[in-house]
């Protein structure tokens, strides 16, 4: 169980990072 809970919260925060990632890609693309 605990095993399981580990995993999903690693990946919650690696969508997490893939999300701001290409936020921020987006904004620069558009800045420029």
């Amino acid at each position: 169980m605990l095993v399981f809970v580990n995993a999903a919260m690693m990946m919650s925060m690696m969508v997490m990072l893939m999300c701001s990632m290409t936020s921020l890609r987006y904004q620069r693309a558009h800045r420029h």
